[in-house]
């Protein structure tokens, strides 16, 4: 099976990413590219959108899928055979706004960047402008 030869690292579904595809959108407000986080991708994820593909390590690091199922943040997170996960916020890419973002966003704080993301001036990305509490 493929997904069992090349384990998920990370991967988003979102309706706010702006740039050729490459970014996502936490990256583009914190200026930072692929380069940058793609070596962090088994202890940190590269943002979270209203789907959120992470790796083994990142998955780990929640406390498993069971964990990450309690926190209520997903209405689906399904574990993958290289043991990361797809975890999808909403069952309608229309109902992730506020609430579940932040849901979301809490979730994740242990595996996202430490540093607030700077302010969109132009209110682009479903993001919350905070840093993470662990």
């Amino acid at each position: 099976m493929q997904a069992e030869r090349w384990p998920a690292v990370f991967g988003f579904l979102a309706d706010d990413a702006i740039s050729s595809g490459t970014r996502t959108p936490l990256e583009d407000v914190r200026a930072t590219f692929p380069d940058d986080t793609l070596p962090l991708s088994d202890s940190q994820v590269r943002g979270y959108s209203w789907v959120t593909v992470t790796s083994a390590g990142v998955l780990q690091r929640l406390g498993g899928i069971e964990a990450v199922r309690r926190s209520g943040a997903f209405a689906s997170a399904i574990e993958l055979p290289s043991g990361g996960a797809v975890l999808q916020a909403t069952p309608r890419l229309s109902e992730y706004e506020g609430g579940a973002i932040r849901k979301v966003f809490e979730a994740l704080a242990p595996v996202l960047p430490a540093e607030a993301p700077w302010p969109d001036d132009f209110n682009r990305f479903k993001l919350i402008y905070e840093a993470p509490r662990r």
